[in-house]
């Protein structure tokens, strides 16, 4: 079992009790979960992160080549913008827990919107500065 999830972290107890059957083995998910864990491999939420293509790694390597030998002084006169927009109702994964025939009760739906409002927020920043200032 640890050997299949090492292989492939993506699989889910289930995948692993289905592989197991397919060779004979039979055993439950919740089985398969007890042992992953006794073996430390709990299932967690996967982390998000760019994807960076080759191109962009190289240009982030030369960037940081070309101004490693900056002192702060020279940082002072660099001024650093972001912008990042927030949404009022965000999509997260959640579960509920209810009795088969209630799927629409509405103590156990989230409410969704097609085109939720959102902010666009933009900031700048400088080493420079004596004072935070901000620009919305």
């Amino acid at each position: 079992m640890a050997h299949l999830v090492k292989k492939n972290p993506f699989k889910s107890s289930v995948d692993v009790k289905h592989v197991l059957e397919c060779a004979g083995v039979v055993v439950s998910a919740s089985t398969v979960r007890r042992r992953l864990i006794e073996n430390d491999l709990r299932a967690y939420a996967p982390a998000h992160k760019p994807k960076l293509t080759a191109a962009m790694k190289k240009k982030r390597l030369a960037f940081a080549r070309k101004y490693r030998d900056w002192t702060t002084g020279n940082w002072r006169s660099v001024m650093w913008s972001d912008e990042s927009s927030f949404q009022q109702y965000s999509k997260t994964k959640q579960y509920v827990r209810r009795s088969s025939g209630q799927r629409y009760s509405e103590k156990f739906v989230i409410p969704t919107v097609k085109h939720s409002e959102s902010l666009l927020w933009f900031g700048v920043a400088s080493a420079g500065w004596d004072e935070v200032r901000l620009s919305f």
